[in-house]
């Protein structure tokens, strides 16, 4: 049987370790090895319960067909052996989970107790990435087995153990000239890292050099990410974000680290130009790698450089893809944390005309039900409602607003919390404004009624005055009476003097629309003073009439009115009977009045 052997690159690796240069053919041949070039020895040695020399490389199907022909015939006890020859050749192709699966079956065949099975199960763990917790009674550590240095080195990486990694590294190095090329190739890249985050210069340089020498890997991300993580240990980043910049545009995880990569150095360089390019590379490679904890980490620079450029909004939208595709994470926990100032940046923004109402309104919708349940986002969702109606969007604001109280009901099953009373009602005061400005009477009487009032005084007493609107336009006189208002607006008093008018209580009616009179002067609508006018002559107060027809000297001019007017303007002389009946004719009843003075425009 031929088998694979590299003597070269064992020679090569005892020359790293002791720091001794290389020369470039034995640089090219161990290169070759490690792309699966063969170099046949029938006096090769195979290692002891592992060797995955054994299999020949271009003979995977044939070799595992006889194999599984064996099985079918290998009595009971046998069946074990001839599991483990299939684990093996599986490995050997760094096809784990085969071979895990395969090593299992030869543990219910009883063969655990063996230091082939052993060998097998632990060499599965370890290029599957885990830890084997015994591992210096593993025959993969035996002393006399030329590769355990490899085998220690990748536990060390599993365990995060930089001492035992770094005692056994260069014996890593020399481990790999005794796999086959599958796995050298596979394993290669990970004991290069390991030298590079052990920051040895002399181990990382050899170690890319063979890297080097491998098609595979050389302009492969891998081999580019490696060589930039390098070049940036030894203070070169200029060409580290050369390879970094070339290894980002693959699609495997070695391109995902090296987004990472260009990421935290151009935040680290912190210039314009830097982030920039960043960004574009992180959003070039968005959905590349997915479902791993390097995607989360490109997604969290990729909201740190946004936030960096001063764009909250895309930071946002990088923390929402955590959100979304790893709900229960801690990096989630961490998005939510910060999610709230960049929130807080981009509402303000709008409250303060930085952002365009339309444009703001859309990124409100894009963030709503991702955010809306972040403690404080109701908060900002009334900032925009508070602006939208200061910019007369009644209709919006009412939707908004509603939509604000919506958030807060749900806040018992989504949080386990209430929202304050005294926001409940400032927010349904707020409701009940916008309501009455798009003349919805019925809905903000609703509104208001389910507002506190017995608590803030000042409160109760602005509700009332909505109140009194409402129910003045609903002509319910005989609640907006009984509604009290302690320091009334002109609306307020306008609204009892009709309702006192209609109800014909002239001497209250009088006396309201005086108070409004002389309480808000600039406020006192020509109307107003019709009615005042009719009040006054009803008492027959002569005195307030002329004052009221000489303040408003238009009423002459109003059709209906103005013989009244007229009267109160003439000398005061006695009044003739048959003038003042006249009058009386004219104005006939309330509702006679209250069409007159709509038909005259008042």
């Amino acid at each position: 049987m031929a088998y694979k052997r590299n003597i070269v690159l064992s020679l090569f690796a005892v020359s790293l370790a002791s720091s001794v240069p290389a020369d470039t053919q034995l640089e090219e041949e161990a290169g070759m090895f490690v792309a699966g070039a063969e170099l046949n020895d029938d006096d090769i040695t195979l290692l002891p319960a592992m060797d995955f020399r054994r299999w020949p490389e271009d003979g995977f199907f044939e070799t595992k067909m006889s194999l599984v022909d064996a099985l079918s015939y290998a009595h009971a006890d046998e069946r074990g052996a001839v599991l483990l020859d299939l684990a093996e050749i599986y490995l050997s192709h760094m096809l784990t989970a085969e071979a895990q699966s395969l090593v299992e079956g030869a543990k219910e065949g009883g063969w655990m107790d063996t230091d082939r099975y052993v060998a097998l199960h632990d060499a599965v763990t370890l290029l599957r990435g885990g830890l084997v917790e015994e591992i210096e009674t593993s025959p993969l550590a035996a002393e006399d087995r030329p590769d355990h240095g490899l085998w220690l080195s990748l536990n060390a990486i599993a365990a995060g153990d930089a001492k035992t990694l770094s005692d056994n590294l260069p014996g890593a190095l020399i481990g790999l000239s005794y796999q086959n090329g599958p796995v050298a190739r596979a394993l290669l890249p990970l004991v290069t890292e390991a030298a590079i985050g052990l920051q040895n210069t002399v181990l990382s340089e050899a170690a890319l050099s063979l890297v080097g020498a491998v098609p595979e890997l050389a302009e492969e991300p891998a081999g580019l990410y490696l060589r930039g993580r390098h070049q940036a240990n030894i203070g070169n980043f200029k060409s580290a974000l050369e390879d970094y910049f070339e290894a980002s545009a693959g699609r495997d995880s070695y391109a995902a680290r090296a987004r990472v990569a260009l990421a935290d150095l151009a935040l680290e360089d912190g210039t314009q130009g830097a982030l920039l390019a960043a960004r574009d590379v992180l959003s070039a490679g968005a959905g590349a790698w997915r479902d791993d904890r390097l995607e989360i980490a490109a997604l969290e620079r990729a909201a740190t450089v946004s936030a960096r450029l001063g764009d909250p909004f895309a930071a946002l939208l990088a923390f929402r893809r955590i959100l979304i595709r790893y709900p229960d994470s801690d990096a989630a926990d961490d998005a939510l944390r910060q999610a709230t100032a960049h929130l807080e940046t981009i509402y303000r923004r709008g409250e303060t005309g930085v952002i365009d109402l339309t444009e703001w309104f859309d990124l409100h919708q894009i963030l709503l039900p991702t955010y809306r349940y972040l403690p404080r986002f109701p908060e900002f969702n009334e900032i925009l409602a508070d602006k939208v109606f200061e910019m007369g969007s009644a209709y919006l604001a009412i939707a908004e607003y509603r939509q604000t109280l919506g958030i807060y009901d749900n806040w018992p099953s989504a949080l386990g919390i209430d929202a304050p009373p005294e926001v409940i009602d400032r927010l349904r005061y707020k409701l009940a404004m916008a309501l009455e400005r798009a003349q919805d009477w019925e809905g903000a009487l609703d509104v208001l009624d389910q507002i506190d009032v017995t608590v803030d005084a000042e409160l109760r007493n602005k509700v009332n005055q909505i109140r009194l609107k409402a129910l003045s336009e609903l002509e319910d006189h005989d609640n907006l009476l009984r509604t009290f208002v302690s320091e009334p607006d002109a609306e307020s008093l306008r609204s009892w003097s009709r309702a006192l008018f209609v109800r014909q209580d002239w001497e209250g009616a009088k006396e309201q629309y005086l108070r409004l009179f002389d309480s808000y002067p600039d406020q006192f609508r020509l109307s107003d003073a019709s009615y005042l006018l009719i009040a006054a002559h009803r008492t027959n107060d002569d005195a307030l009439g002329r004052r009221v027809a000489l303040a408003f000297p238009q009423l002459s001019e109003s059709e209906g009115i103005s013989s009244l007017a007229a009267r109160f303007l003439e000398d005061p002389t006695p009044l003739m009977p048959l003038r003042g009946e006249m009058t009386d004719d004219r104005l006939g009843s309330v509702a006679d009045v209250m069409t007159i003075l709509e038909e005259s425009g008042l």
